[in-house]
Parts: structure tokens; C-alpha cells; sequence
């Protein structure tokens, strides 16, 4: 995250010293504050989004290792993550000796305006007289030691015009007295002559400077406010970069407040002078908090969700809970879609077993302006737990938003450990049912997950095969989406989609209706995240419903160019399985309606449903949407909320519904009826495997109430309504601040070793105002595939 320009501009000391530092201070067109560069900058919100191409190949990917906490000088110091286009630099930050230069750096990196710079000084200790001309690689004394190099700036973007802008600064803050030397490895602030000037420009030092930089030296000292404990090979690669005097290069020049400060630019490998692209400058891709302040641990995990929109008609709430068994620290990113990138909206400590719930935009209330008003934007949820833990899980995390008259909840995706790459899983995205209708507002939205540039390619297909194909770049970490319903090339009706990326991403579909006149009415919402990865050719949906008035249809998408023959079980406890075949084409999708006559599901009762095809080779993805169609569309009616989700093929150690509430009038009505449905995905109780679980409650004082224990009978669900369980209830009634809580399966099966957390599925209906949502649990721990031999013979690990 972060931006904008300071050097050094100290004259006079003489020797090779002195040219050094003449080009450390804030460098704009002179020494004085009154020469220096305006602060003013573009507004964040008018910023536009920047795109940065495939750079120099990087020396380390983002996803290097995490630090550990012996690296640190102190456990309770600061950690930010550089993640360059060479590599990733992790700084510790000297809060204790530096609390107002720590507190200004974090500042700009917490607000993104580090985000996407560049490095636009790289100088080492030549004679005084020595100017860099354009071509002037390297100075010609291979002896001569390496000075510092300096950012925290500019931004550059060719296909913007200008194309270089400054970084939007804060008030100038006090030169420090930390009592830390300018010695290798260390970070500073740069300045003006003036001791008060520091804003956003930092540099390192990339050899011993103290005899010349430090207070009490004729320079009046820069203030040193950490270190590089990862990554200095990464600074040192920049360092030794070519090197050309920018200073009149017309791709800069439009920009005057940039005049003297870009005489020792360090530039990628292959630039011979000419424009300056977006691969010439060594870029900050992203700079992140990596461990906060005064807690023993690092940002490891991370769940997110793309789907964020701030108006004046939504509203919008985020639910963390610590499922860890020891404290966890969180900060929430909001990752815009355009202007600044990125922006932590939240952070803090959340006790073990705790639910906190985050108001994100309102309605109602225009003072909460935590995100930015009508910008697309997706939440990241960050988490550190203590070195105590030893089997960190992440936070869960349930975003919710109300808007046009109606209502969406899904649970986060966890998306990567910091400390790895993501899942290539996530570069394929398939969506079983996409609408396109005149009153429909449908969105098929993603997040880069990378920090490289995504090409994205959406796929559509209908009954009779592929339709039309559209094609899309998104920047490194940025989100972005496509509006189905303006896609001029669909003819309208239900589709399937493919959402395919060169990185990986986190995608989701949302469907919004309005009414013919855009007055309220029956205008009903759903979401549902894509199914990542490969098809699987069986999968499970804990809970569906014929609900009366309502149009319940399972979609079953082919994305194979093999004829895919499908069985759709609906199960009932005790009761004999309903099935279906359906034939699905190569490329193709086919609908089920539960309304089909004879099909012999009955309206009111609550299935199972599995899928399952014939051949391993021609695997589906599936999904089920359910409607109200009376009065859709009219304003007037009373408005009807969807429910729509994809099947399962995944069980984990435990699941986690972070959704959960009930008695809130803000929310839903008084009429709401909160089930959790748990699929037992073993085939057979034989040789142990017989599965039990319980529901957890959990509250945000720390409290949890566990329901009694449930034993479905195999391939069955249990529903369980949170109003019968009478100690959760009477809990919610004890306090406002208890109507909203986060829920776990906690399950296990004879014969197996470890714990099972079932297909867990969340369900809210308020029938008498019409909100709902569903939507699947989040697997933690271990994750099997439900074709794992221990579902099929009871036993093993």
C-alpha cells in the first residue's frame, strides 16, 4: 500500500559524502521547503487504477517464507512486507524508539498510498562533482560503495497522462531522535533541509552512513525507524541496477514537481533510453502489514470475499470470529477496484473462541465511510495467532449487504497462507447458473489474488453449448468483474460460465433484481462464490426445499466434451430416495426443476441431494436457485429474497458458519427461522465410520453453548432449528449484543482417526418479509475429497 518524493538536499559538506547526500533529501527543484513539490496530489477516489506489466522475472515471488519472530530485534515490533517486482523485503519497524516515524510510515502503508511506486533513486558515493547522464550506467570506479536507495515517492502508470504522479502526502512530521544509526540494512526518513519535513519518502541505507547521516552529524540527521530482516538481497539487486539521469525524459517532464528528483532512477535490465514504460521502474507491487505491534505472531492466513459496493441504498456488515484455541490478531484490507488499492478498514485482537461483528456502510448512516462510497471492493480478513497455537486456522468470516430491497450473506474463502503461493485451483472458476434478464442486475465478480497482472477469460454456455466468450485484464491484487446483464452478445436466459485466469483469483456471482419501475417490490437477491478448480464427478448439497410459491431448480453444468449422464438423489431420512437421470451434453447445461411433476419432491420438506455421474471423465459442477416468480419484478409486492448455493465435494476437519443470528429487527424480521443442515458424507456405518457432530455457538464475550449431539444416519442430513435449542436462545435474549454469533460442526466417526466436520449449510427465511439467504460452511483443518476411501469404508486417517 502507499506513495509521493523527499531527498536529502544538504550542501557543502564536500568530497564523495557530500554527493550523496545532496540527492538523499526530498529532491523536488531545490533545498528549500518552499521549493519542494506540492502536497496537495489527486484525490484517492479520482486516482485510477494502474496496470503493471510483466516486469523484470522476479528474483522471489511474493509468497516467501515468513520471517520468524526470533529474527526480530524485539517479538513486539511492527512487520511490513515490501512485495517488489524483484522480489519481497520485510522491514521491522523500531516502534518502541520511533512511535511517530513508525506511526507516519504505517500511515502510508495502511492507506495504500505505498502501493504500486517506484524506486526513483539508487546512488552511490561518487565525487561531488559527478552528475549521472542518460546512459551513465554505473559509476566507473567499481570501488566506490553503494549510498542508499530511495522511494516512497512517485507512481508511474504509461497509459495514464501524466503518467508520473506524486504520492498524497500527510503533515510533515518532527525529525526524531531515535538513538539508531544509519548503518547497513537500515530504513529512514528523507527530508528537506528543514529537520520537520519528513512525509512519505524513505530510503535504505545500503552501506554504513552514520558518520554522515546520523543526528549530530552536519547533515542534522535523518531519522532511522527499522531494518530489513528479509530480503536485503532484494535491495541490494536494486542497488546494482543500471542506472539513468530521467530528469528531462519526456515521459516525466509533464509532471514539474518531479524536476531534480529523478537524476539516478535505477531501470530494469533491456531499457536503452527512450519512453519509460511501466517495466522500466523497479515498482512496491504491494506493501502490507505483515505482524502487527505487541503480538507474538504473524499475518499468516487470510480469508476474503469480492463482492463489496458502498451506496446509498446498501448495507453492509462483516462477521470474524477465532476459531484458534489462543488469541488472534486481524486487520481487514478493503482492495478497490480502481484509485488507491487498498485500505485496512479495521484491526485489532480477537480472544479465543470470540465473534465480532464489523458495521462496513449504511443506509442509514453516512458518517460510516470505513470504504469507499460507490468503488467496487473486496475485504481481505488477515489473521496471526500465538506461537501457543500449533495448528493455526483462520479466521472466519461472513459478509453480508442489503441493497435494491433485498438481501446476500456468503462465507469468506480462505484464499492463501502468506507463507505460500495460492492454490492453483483458484485459476478456474465454474458458475452452474447465471441468469440474464431485463430486470436482473448480474454480476460475475473476482479478485486477484497475484501480484502480476490476470488475464481473464469468461466462458459462456447454454442448453445447446458454448455461446460467446469475453476476455479481461485485472491488475496485481485488484478487483474486478463484469456485468452480465449489459453483455450485449447473450440473448437473454439462464447460463453457465467459466471464469479462467493466467493467476489466481477469487470469484463470485451476485444477482440483484429490480422492479419494472424501480420502486420497491419483489425483488429478489442471491450470491454464491464460483466451485474452483476441477469438476468432481459427485457432490453433496446438505439442505433444499420446495418452498411453497417458490421455483426450486438444480442446475447440472458439462464442461466436458464427454456426454455426462447424471443421478440426482434426494434423500430423506427414513423415507425412500427420490432419484433422477438427466442427460447432460458435452459443453452444455440442463436444468432440474423440483417443480416437475412426478418428479416426487414434495413442497415443505427438506432433501439432501447428491449428484453423481456415470463416467470419471465426464465430471459436472451443480447448483440450485430458488425463486419466488409471483409478482417478480413488481413493485408494489411484497419482496422475496432467493436462495441459491453450489454442492460440495469437500469435507473438512471441522466447518465453520460465521453468518449466524437471529432477533436482530435490523437484520430480519421477528418471524426469522435459522437452520444449520450437516450432510454425513460416509456411505456406510459398517467397520466404525458412524458419524456424530454438535453445534457450537459462539458469542462475542467469549462464550460457547454446545447443542445436544446429532447422529445422521449415512449420505443424510440433520437440520437443526437455533430457536430449539434452549440455552443458545436464551443467550440470545440475554443482550442485543448476542444476536449475532458464529457456528461450528464439531464432529467425529468411529473408526476414523481425526476429527469430520460433515457438509455444514446455513440457512436464514424470514417468510413474512420476505429476507433469506443460504449458504455452505467453511471446511478447516484437514480437507478430503468426498471420493476419500475412509467415506466409503468407515476406517482410517
Amino acid at each position: 500500500m502507499g506513495r509521493w518524493s523527499d531527498r536529502l538536499n544538504v550542501r557543502g559538506l564536500g568530497g564523495r559524502v557530500g554527493r550523496g547526500l545532496s540527492t538523499l533529501m526530498s529532491r523536488g527543484t531545490g533545498a528549500s521547503r518552499s521549493a519542494r513539490p506540492s502536497r496537495t496530489g489527486a484525490s484517492r477516489v479520482a486516482e485510477s487504477a494502474r496496470f503493471f506489466e510483466s516486469l523484470e522475472a522476479r528474483l522471489v515471488f511474493a509468497g516467501t517464507a515468513l520471517p520468524s519472530l526470533s529474527d526480530l530485534e524485539s517479538p513486539n515490533n511492527t512487520v511490513v512486507r515490501f512485495e517488489t517486482s524483484l522480489g519481497d523485503v520485510d522491514i521491522e519497524l523500531f516502534d518502541a524508539a520511533a512511535p511517530i516515524t513508525v506511526q507516519n510510515f504505517l500511515n502510508y502503508t495502511r492507506t495504500g498510498r505505498f502501493d504500486e511506486t517506484f524506486f526513483h533513486r539508487s546512488a552511490w558515493r561518487e565525487d561531488p562533482g559527478t552528475v549521472v547522464q542518460p546512459g551513465n550506467q554505473r559509476p566507473s570506479d567499481p570501488s566506490i560503495p553503494r549510498f542508499v536507495v530511495q522511494g516512497g515517492g512517485f507512481a508511474f502508470d504509461e497509459r495514464q497522462s501524466p503518467g508520473l504522479r506524486n504520492v498524497t502526502t500527510d503533515a510533515p512530521i518532527i525529525r526524531e531522535v531515535t538513538g539508531r544509526s544509519n548503518v547497513e540494512r537500515t530504513i529512514a526518513m528523507a527530508r528537506t533541509n528543514e529537520l520537520t519535513s519528513a512525509t512519505s519518502q524513505f530510503f535504505f541505507n545500503m552501506a554504513d552512513n552514520s558518520s554522515t547521516l546520523d543526528i549530530g552529524t552536519a547533515s542534522g540527521g535523518f531519522t532511522v525507524f527499522g531494518r530489513v530482516i528479509q530480503g536485503w538481497s532484494v535491495v541490494q539487486t536494486i542497488s546494482n541496477l543500471n542506472r539513468w539521469n530521467l530528469t528531462n525524459n519526456a515521459s516525466f517532464t509533464s509532471n514539474p514537481s518531479a524536476a531534480g528528483a529523478m537524476a539516478e532512477v535505477p531501470v530494469n535490465t533491456g531499457y536503452a533510453g527512450g519512453a519509460v514504460t511501466n517495466s522500466t521502474l523497479v515498482t512496491v507491487v504491494n506493501a502490507e502489514v505483515i505482524k502487527p505491534a505487541n503480538f507474538a505472531g504473524f499475518f499468516s492466513q487470510v480469508v476474503a470475499s469480492p463482492d463489496g459496493f458502498r451506496s446509498s441504498s446498501a448495507t453492509e456488515t462483516l462477521k470474524i470470529f477465532n476459531p484458534n484455541t489462543g488469541s488472534a490478531a486481524y486487520q481487514v484490507v478493503a482492495r478497490y477496484e480502481n484509485g488507491l488499492r487498498d485500505d485496512v478498514i479495521s484491526s485489532g485482537t480477537l480472544n479465543a473462541g470470540a465473534h465480532l461483528t464489523i458495521p462496513v456502510s449504511s443506509a442509514a448512516d453516512t458518517s460510516l465511510n470505513l470504504v469507499r462510497s460507490r468503488v467496487p471492493y473486496s475485504l481481505y480478513v488477515y489473521s496471526a495467532v500465538g506461537s501457543g497455537v500449533t495448528t493455526p486456522a483462520p479466521l472466519g468470516a461472513s459478509f453480508e449487504r442489503q441493497d435494491f430491497n433485498a438481501y446476500t450473506a456468503e462465507e469468506g474463502l480462505e484464499v492463501v497462507n502468506l507463507a505460500t503461493a495460492p492454490s492453483s485451483d483458484f485459476q478456474t472458476w465454474r458458475f452452474p447458473s447465471v441468469e440474464q434478464a431485463n430486470q436482473s442486475r448480474t454480476f460475475i465478480v473476482w479478485q486477484n489474488l497475484s501480484d502480476d497482472p490476470a488475464s481473464i477469460v469468461v466462458n459462456f454456455h447454454g442448453s445447446a453449448g458454448q455461446v460467446v466468450g469475453v476476455t479481461f485484464t485485472t491488475d496485481a491484487y485488484r478487483r474486478g468483474g463484469l456485468e452480465v446483464h449489459s453483455l450485449p452478445l447473450l440473448g437473454g436466459g439462464t447460463y453457465s460460465a467459466v471464469v479462467t485466469s493466467s493467476r489466481p483469483i477469487l470469484a463470485m456471482l451476485a444477482d440483484w433484481d429490480v422492479t419494472t419501475t424501480g420502486a420497491a417490490g419483489a425483488s429478489p437477491a442471491w450470491s454464491s462464490f464460483g466451485i474452483a478448480g476441477a469438476a468432481r464427478p459427485v457432490g453433496f448439497l446438505p439442505e433444499v426445499q420446495r418452498i411453497p410459491g417458490f421455483n426450486t431448480s438444480i442446475s447440472l453444468f458439462n464442461n466436458t466434451e464427454v456426454t455426462s449422464v447424471v443421478t440426482l438423489s434426494f434423500i430423506r431420512p427414513g423415507q425412500p430416495t427420490v432419484d433422477r437421470v438427466q442427460v447432460v451434453f458435452p459443453q452444455s447445461r440442463a436444468e432440474v426443476s423440483l417443480e416437475t411433476p412426478g418428479l416426487g419432491v414434495n413442497v415443505g420438506e427438506v432433501y439432501a441431494v447428491r449428484y453423481q455421474t456415470n463416467q470419471i471423465d465426464a465430471p459436472i459442477t451443480a447448483g440450485v436457485v430458488s425463486l419466488q416468480f409471483s409478482g417478480r419484478n413488481q413493485p408494489g409486492t411484497p419482496s422475496a429474497d432467493g436462495l441459491s448455493t453450489v454442492f460440495s465435494s469437500r469435507v473438512g476437519s471441522s466447518t465453520l458458519l460465521t453468518g449466524g443470528g437471529i432477533a436482530d429487527p435490523a437484520r430480519f424480521g421477528s418471524t426469522l427461522s435459522e437452520t444449520v443442515s450437516v450432510f454425513n458424507p460416509f456411505t456406510t456405518g459398517a467397520n466404525g465410520g458412524t458419524f456424530s457432530f454438535n453445534l457450537r455457538y459462539h458469542f462475542n464475550d467469549g462464550t460457547t453453548i454446545d447443542s445436544q449431539t446429532f447422529n445422521p444416519s449415512p449420505l443424510t442430513s440433520t437440520v437443526v432449528r437455533t430457536q430449539d435449542i434452549a440455552a443458545v436462545l436464551a443467550k440470545i435474549n440475554s443482550g442485543t449484543q448476542f444476536r449475532n454469533y458464529s457456528i461450528s460442526v464439531v464432529g467425529s466417526a468411529t473408526g476414523v482417526t481425526g476429527a469430520i466436520g460433515g457438509i455444514a449449510q446455513l440457512t436464514l427465511v424470514d417468510t413474512a418479509i420476505g429476507r433469506a439467504f443460504t449458504t455452505l460452511g467453511t471446511p478447516l483443518g484437514t480437507l478430503r475429497d468426498v471420493n476419500d476411501s475412509i467415506f466409503q469404508t468407515g476406517t482410517g486417517s
